[in-house]
């Protein structure tokens, strides 16, 4: 945690980087940016197959390659945010049922066999609790 110029703690995760993917993502999810982005690109790709300079595909190539890294860690992260959120929701809802399990609160946490022995305990007690079939 990072404290603001108020004092009130920050998570890390709210950095100048997470801003600037947040914002990525908000102009990637508008309509006309795919447009603007295919516009772009049929004419980059006509402007290097029409030059007999192999710089001008190299620089495409570097371009396309670069956009696209930076849309990976784009997307990463926006799933991320959106998981852990979708998280704590569910966290919250299972704290507010009555008879819910409180071992599955936060069980995305744990290690990957509690994860598989609470999987394999709920299996056991939803399908074989009634015989009667």
């Amino acid at each position: 945690m990072r404290a603001t110029h108020d004092d009130t703690p920050v998570p890390l995760h709210d950095s100048r980087a997470s801003a600037v993917l947040r914002w990525l993502q908000t102009l990637s999810a508008r309509a006309g940016t795919a447009a603007v982005a295919a516009a772009f690109s049929v004419v980059a790709l006509l402007w290097a197959a029409r030059s007999s300079d192999d710089r001008v595909l190299a620089w495409f190539e570097g371009l396309a390659s670069a956009v696209t890294l930076v849309m990976v860690f784009a997307l990463q992260h926006t799933q991320t945010r959106e998981q852990a959120a979708l998280q704590r929701k569910l966290d919250e809802l299972l704290q507010a049922l009555p008879g819910a399990d409180s071992e599955l609160v936060q069980l995305e946490e744990r290690a990957g066999s509690d994860i598989a022995a609470v999987a394999a305990e709920h299996g056991r007690s939803s399908h074989g609790g009634s015989s009667n079939t």
